[in-house]
């Protein structure tokens, strides 16, 4: 949902210092334009019946409001730009990648993962976080949601660095994704997509109340479709 409203502060203070646009939104109007977590100056001038977003040559004018949950051990985050080469250690694992189309990633690509990621918080209002080892601070994977346009449905998925498999931390940050994802964003059902041969993640799965609700066609590849929905994961919490 987008909303428009008044300009105030930290967008009017942009606004007034810069030289290049205020004369034109002078002639128009200027407004905060919010969709999901991102909130932008846009300007309307008298001329025009449409709204333009941000400044000319002025980056800093989208704001950004950080969604960030905790587990006793983990804390899921935002990625940023200096979690690269971490990231980018992850991705370049041919044992990590098997199930996630079977190819490292090159530089370029890993890069278009952190933009893709960022991408979707600013259209969607959600997507993916950081996985952070708080007893070392280090970065071990990703855990969030999946649902660009033409995906199967809303997803949750997790990918978490060799060096952490074992220790239930899938399933430990899936679990808190999971209830944001009914408590926070109200979704009514969520799914994992998961290769047949991937037992690891069909564990965690069925560890977080999914079950296999069919089959789909991803990437040319067949996946598992498990899903729960929400009265299904309510009734399980007081267990």
């Amino acid at each position: 949902m987008v909303s428009i409203e008044p300009v105030t502060g930290f967008f009017q203070d942009l606004l007034s210092s810069d030289r290049d646009i205020l004369p034109r939104v002078l002639l128009g109007k200027a407004a905060t334009i919010t969709s999901g977590h991102a909130r932008v100056l846009g300007y309307r001038t008298a001329d025009s019946p449409f709204w333009c977003v941000g400044f000319k040559g002025k980056a800093e004018a989208m704001e950004m409001n950080e969604v960030t949950l905790e587990t006793e051990r983990l804390l899921l985050r935002w990625l940023r730009e200096d979690d690269f080469d971490q990231y980018a250690a992850i991705c370049r694992d041919p044992e990590v990648m098997r199930f996630l189309g079977a190819q490292v990633l090159s530089d370029i690509e890993v890069w278009r993962h952190l933009a893709y990621f960022m991408g979707h918080w600013y259209f969607r209002g959600y997507r993916i976080w950081a996985v952070e080892e708080k007893s070392s601070g280090n970065l071990i994977g990703r855990i969030g949601f999946m649902n660009p346009v033409g995906w199967p449905a809303f997803e949750l998925g997790w990918t978490l660095a060799r060096e952490s498999w074992g220790k239930g931390y899938a399933t430990e940050g899936a679990r808190r994704a999971l209830a944001y994802a009914f408590t926070e964003l109200k979704r009514d059902h969520v799914i994992s997509l998961i290769a047949p041969a991937n037992f690891a993640s069909a564990k965690v799965a069925e560890r977080l109340g999914e079950k296999i609700e069919g089959k789909t066609e991803l990437y040319g590849n067949e996946v598992l479709v498990y899903g729960i929905g929400r009265e299904q994961w309510s009734a399980s919490q007081g267990k």
